[in-house]
């Protein structure tokens, strides 16, 4: 994991800007956060490797109001 932050603490005004960034290789998934005073982003995203079947699906959540998902998907059949 990697995290990126700086904030005033204290401070009457929100300066966090926060960048978190997760990457599992065994498990081929990922997680990306990141908080700002003026937007929050958090996506998630997977991958499938295997001999039959290719698929990537990535998610995010702007703001926690907005989602939005792409997924793609590529099956192999050998005759």
């Amino acid at each position: 994991m990697v995290r990126v932050s700086f904030n005033t603490p204290g401070s009457r005004v929100d300066r966090e800007l926060t960048t978190e960034f997760h990457l599992d290789r065994r498990q081929r998934q990922l997680q990306l956060d990141i908080k700002t005073p003026w937007k929050k982003v958090n996506a998630r995203g997977s991958l499938v490797n295997d001999a039959t079947l290719k698929k990537a699906v990535l998610s995010a959540v702007l703001d926690e109001t907005s989602e939005y998902s792409v997924s793609a998907e590529l099956q192999v059949i050998r005759q």
